[in-house]
């Protein structure tokens, strides 16, 4: 719990939105049910000890505008760059087979009553804070989408395994493929 906290912070100090990840480790820690003092406390001292060690740097440096500023959040900017430069395509796709698998997959990870079912939970979680992530970040550069690409992924394979036929499967799979191939090569 302190190392999740720990890599939080350090997330934080390359981009500051990054902290609503916290959120995923308190919901993690309800779903499996293992909320203590502990749990609870050791994340936010995990978070905290990078930020009192770059306070103290950036008072010593005499640049605590630098430590501060990391707690200014801009506004949300416009999404047009997602519609530029062929990237748009790569949204679309992404977004659309994430969605049809995330309701392929979700009755029947519900109606279990084990861990994948906790995990699912979580992980619907984890791409939706994802999602604002994206949309929240100032600066669009396109690397914010990796946040997206993780649990979207995960999800991309549950929901073709709950395919049967196998001629589908590998049709959407050499689909992919075939089409990051080509992305990268226009």
């Amino acid at each position: 719990m302190f190392d999740s906290g720990f890599w939080l912070a350090i997330l934080f100090f390359i981009e500051p939105f990054s902290a609503m990840f916290a959120l995923l480790i308190y919901v993690a820690t309800y779903v499996h049910h293992k909320i203590t003092i502990h749990t609870l406390f050791a994340p936010i001292v995990g978070f905290s000890a990078p930020l009192i060690i770059y306070y103290a740097y950036s008072l010593w440096v005499n640049e605590v505008s630098i430590f501060t500023n990391l707690f200014i959040f801009n506004q949300f900017n416009e999404i047009s760059f997602y519609t530029e430069n062929n990237f748009y395509w790569i949204v679309i796709a992404i977004i659309t087979l994430t969605f049809i698998a995330y309701f392929l997959k979700t009755p029947k990870a519900l109606s279990v009553n084990n861990s994948f079912k906790k995990n699912w939970i979580i992980l619907t979680f984890h791409i939706l804070i994802s999602i604002f992530f994206v949309l929240l970040i100032p600066e669009k550069t396109g690397v914010e989408f990796l946040f997206l690409i993780f649990p979207a992924s995960i999800i991309v394979a549950n929901g073709i395994e709950m395919v049967k036929n196998d001629l589908i499967k590998n049709a959407v799979f050499y689909l992919m493929l075939i089409s990051a191939v080509l992305y990268t090569i226009l």
